[in-house]
């Protein structure tokens, strides 16, 4: 038994000594930086938490629900604070219809372009892309 506690201490599988034990190396250890880096390659709307980039201040909600089929139609405003530059704003949004999309930067600088959007089911969220030249800086 001490024995096997030290071979697996030190990198070994636990295999008996033999043929086996001599090609089955030590697997390689997942580090807190393999982890950054993973994270770093999937997109924003990937990732099953919201960017952290990103801060909802107030949401403004007016709606009109529909007793008949149990459905609700409506619009909402969300006011943002950006954290980080960034071309993506995520928003959790899980069986959702949106028909239109609005970026606006502040009353005085007018709107920021939206180069598109699209609802993305694995994670239940909605990306508003924005243009280059839109990408919105802290502030």
């Amino acid at each position: 038994m001490i024995e096997e506690e030290a071979a697996l201490r030190n990198g070994s599988r636990g295999l008996p000594p033999g043929p086996w034990s001599e090609t089955a190396g030590p697997r390689p250890r997942t580090t807190e930086r393999h982890i950054a880096v993973h994270k770093r390659l999937l997109p924003p709307w990937a990732r099953p938490r919201l960017p952290r980039h990103l801060r909802p201040l107030h949401y403004n909600l007016m709606l009109s629900a529909f007793m008949e089929n149990f459905t609700f139609s409506g619009e909402v405003n969300v006011q943002l604070e950006v954290r980080n530059a960034s071309r993506y704003i995520v928003l959790h949004a899980h069986r959702m219809h949106i028909e239109a999309v609005r970026v606006a930067e502040d009353k005085l600088a007018g709107g920021v372009r939206v180069a598109r959007s699209f609802l993305y089911p694995q994670t239940q969220v909605f990306v508003v892309v924005l243009n280059p030249s839109g990408a919105r800086r802290p502030g």
